[in-house]
């Protein structure tokens, strides 16, 4: 039996919240994307190309903490208000 969930108002189960759906990810097409934005960036495709699967793990954990840090809760409140206001 699903165990149900505490939140008044819901009869969905703990699993139904915290589903998780991806936000985002990295790699080494968006670093070669974002050279042609920013040409002036510290880095060049001879550098991407030599990031392994190790580096690219890294930058991505980076990135996810860097944009819980600064936007992803401002963000969240302000699109989840979006979408509901459409419907």
């Amino acid at each position: 039996m699903k165990k149900q969930c505490t939140i008044k108002g819901t009869t969905d189960t703990k699993e139904d919240l915290e589903k998780s759906y991806k936000i985002s990810g990295v790699c080494k097409q968006d670093l070669l994307d974002h050279l042609e934005r920013f040409p002036n960036s510290p880095f060049n495709v001879t550098d991407i190309m030599a990031l392994d699967e190790a580096d690219l793990q890294e930058i991505a954990e980076r990135m996810h903490d860097c944009f819980l840090e600064t936007v992803y809760w401002d963000s969240l409140e302000e699109i989840t208000k979006e979408v509901l206001d459409s419907k």
